[in-house]
């Protein structure tokens, strides 16, 4: 693991436990704990992003694979937009390492999320 892998790794633990220290404080739903993680989330995919962009396939793939675990809706509740960014990043980055049936699966899984959004 070089440096740059334990920066992004304590760096996704540290958003972690700020994002569980304001959650145990609030009550399930409360607007200001929706406002505050979907801002969270939405600066860890760019990051993510950033680092695809900079050839990290492994440091886009550890930051989204904590936003997946973080937007399951048994931990904070229901992020569909925010499921639906993160799943269409993970099948780009996917597809940027060659990996394209997988990657297709992600897109897929993204748009069901999505159409499943726009239905309700």
């Amino acid at each position: 693991m070089c440096i740059r892998d334990r920066q992004i790794t304590k760096a996704i633990d540290l958003l972690e436990s700020y994002i569980e220290t304001i959650a145990s404080s609030v009550e399930r739903g409360d607007q200001g704990f929706v406002s505050s993680f979907t801002d969270v989330l939405n600066f860890m995919n760019n990051h993510a992003l950033r680092l695809l962009n900079e050839d990290d396939c492994a440091g886009c793939l550890a930051v989204l694979r904590k936003c997946n675990d973080l937007t399951l809706p048994e931990k904070y509740g229901v992020f569909p937009s925010i499921r639906v960014m993160i799943f269409n990043h993970l099948g780009c980055c996917k597809r940027r390492q060659g990996q394209l049936k997988l990657g297709l699966k992600y897109l897929l899984t993204a748009l069901s999320i999505h159409v499943l959004c726009v239905d309700t």
